[in-house]
This record gives C-alpha cells, structure tokens and sequence, in this order.
C-alpha cells in the first residue's frame, strides 16, 4: 500500500507542476521572444508602447498624394530638429533613436520626393542626413531639386553612402556639401558629425578659422571662402584648399595643393575606397 500511495502523490505532484507549466508557458514565451504579456501591468505597457509608436522617429512622414503636406507648428522647445531621409527602414530608425539620445527632435522619412514636398511647404529642419543611394531619387539629385526651388535656404547637409566614389563626392562638393558619412554608419560618427555642422556658426563666430571656411564652403559664399583660405597649415586645411580650387576649376592650383597635402590628383576617378577616406581625412 506504501508503494501504491507513493505513485499516487508522485503522479498528483506532476500533474500539479504540469498545469502550473502550462499556465506559465505562454507568458515564458512571448517573454523570450521579447513580448509583453497583455494582462495587468504589461497592458499598460504595451498600451504606452503603441501610443509612442504612432509617433516613431523611423517612420515615413504621411501625405496624400498630389497634397501639400501641412506645415507643423514651431517646435516651442528650441532643441534642433533634424530629418533623416533613407530610403531602408532601419537606417531611419537607427539614425533617428542615436540623434534623440542627445535630446535632439529627430525623424525619417522614407521618400525624397516627400522631403522635398515637406521643405518647400516650409517645415524647418537645422540638419538633413541625407543618404546618396535612394531608388527615389539619389542624394545629388535631391540637392539639385533643393536648390532649385525659389527662396528655400537649404539646412546643412551630411551625406552618408556606402557605395558612393570620387564622382559622387566632387558632384556634392561642387553643391555645397563638405560633410559626409561612410556606412555602415556608427551612432558616434553620426551624433559627431551632426553636432558639428550645429556648432559650426558658433565655432566661425568664435574665430574657429576651420569652421569659418566650411561655412563659406557649404554656404556657397565663395567671396568669403577667398577671403578664409589658409596660406598654410595642416594637411586638412591644404586639402580643403585643393579641393576648392578643383571645384573652381584650379587645376594647377588643386594639384599644387594635393602635392603638399598628400592626397591624390586622380581622386576624382577612384571607387568607393576614396569615398572613406576623404572622410577619414576631412575629420582629421
């Protein structure tokens, strides 16, 4: 009889722990798998999760076709906005969450010709980080359309790529973008390069000789750059110089000023090896 009782209490005792496993094994899943629960307070969350997506920083900025986008109030905060135009998902909502870690208002927007839409109806941005390879409509040409429409003053600009080369690079210098970015882009280097075109004009008004230049340079006030260009300095400040002058179409001058700065007359030509460089050599 001792056996018997014994296999009874083991066989309750596994049922007990079986049902208490069942009843538990939805909520260990969704767990795992990174999921709320949906009862009690997990409600809530999720509830508040949902209410935070509707305004996600990633997400396409909606409009009607044919529509004129409606032109949002004047943010009362005074922290830059910023708009990250990408056409992949993920580089919008990684870009956006690493700019909102510095308390800037950041969002994406999947589509150029939407951004487009959305700065011609007067929507102010302090900076566009702007990717090159969008099927769209590519960074230089979103520039051209940019500049092309009467009476916009265009943000600052970071480009970013992962495929661009030299041709790509000359055409956005010749636009007035001094500022780029190689993917896959880190948070440091895109939170570094924004915060330095947002304390550009402080850096020019301080005397920053450097900043000065970058900002005559990007905002196409080429009487100033004449006025900024070093006579002589470091490698950087020969290369800004060289690649002025190729802009203009120095080409004595730039291949001057390549020679002391060791960089390359045929940078032009390369592929997208140079495209990182320039940057690597730029941020120096």
């Amino acid at each position: 009889m001792k056996l018997l009782d014994l296999c009874i209490n083991l066989r309750c005792s596994k049922a007990r722990l079986s049902a208490r496993f069942k009843s538990r094994w939805p909520q260990a899943v969704r767990a795992e798998n990174g999921e709320s629960s949906m009862d009690g307070s997990s409600e809530i969350e999720a509830k508040a999760g949902a209410a935070r997506d509707s305004h996600d920083p990633g997400e396409i900025h909606q409009t009607s076709p044919g529509s004129t986008p409606a032109v949002p109030a004047a943010d009362s905060s005074g922290q830059p906005r910023i708009l990250v135009i990408d056409d992949e998902r993920s580089m919008r909502r990684v870009c956006s969450i690493a700019l909102r870690g510095e308390g800037w208002l950041a969002e994406g927007e999947e589509s150029p010709v939407r951004a487009l839409e959305r700065l011609r109806a007067g929507e102010h941005f302090d900076v566009l980080v702007l990717d090159y390879s969008m099927d769209e409509l590519n960074g230089v040409d979103f520039l051209r359309e940019l500049d092309a429409s009467p009476g916009l003053v265009r943000p600052p600009v970071v480009m970013a790529s992962a495929h661009a080369d030299g041709s790509v690079a000359m055409e956005a210098l010749k636009l007035g973008v001094w500022d780029f970015l190689a993917k896959p882009l880190t948070p440091e280097d895109l939170r570094r390069a924004v915060q330095r075109l947002l304390e550009r004009p402080e850096a020019a008004a301080r005397g920053d000789a450097r900043a000065q230049l970058l900002l005559a340079l990007t905002g196409g006030n080429l009487n100033e750059v004449e006025t900024t260009l070093p006579v002589a300095g470091t490698e950087t400040d020969l290369l800004l110089q060289g690649l002025f002058k190729q802009v203009q179409g120095d080409a004595g001058g730039a291949e001057l000023c390549f020679a002391d700065a060791h960089w390359w007359t045929g940078w032009v030509d390369q592929g997208p090896e140079i495209w990182t460089e320039l940057i690597r050599r730029l941020d120096a």
